[in-house]
């Protein structure tokens, strides 16, 4: 059951597949489409237009290896869209980090 209305979820999504190419909705609200802008980044359209927004997003690791543990950034958002990047870090320390296709991340948008 979705709670819709007065101070709840303007959009959410959760996808799988991203470090396959093979971009899958397992749910959503208010997302109209999804596209692979390239290494570790997302662009998420919405079906509705909202302003001042907040957004989060987490990445997911389906397989265990730790490999998808890193920073999540939403690089941009607009109206329209959310653009979402993802970022793995550099050896065991904070010096770097390199863009990185998850296996999939989740997102909420509140208004």
């Amino acid at each position: 059951m979705a709670f819709l209305g007065t101070n709840a979820a303007a959009a959410w999504g959760h996808f799988t597949g991203c470090d396959t190419n093979s971009i899958t909705t397992v749910t959503s609200h208010n997302v109209s489409s999804i596209s692979d802008e390239g290494n570790g980044a997302y662009k998420v359209n919405l079906s509705s237009s909202l302003s001042n927004y907040a957004c989060v997003a987490v990445s997911q690791d389906d397989d265990g290896t730790g490999r998808d543990d890193g920073d999540n950034t939403v690089a941009q958002h607009n109206s329209d869209n959310i653009m979402f990047r993802f970022f793995r870090q550099q050896g065991h320390t904070n010096s770097g980090r390199s863009s990185h296709d998850p296996d999939g991340f989740s997102f909420i948008v509140m208004n």
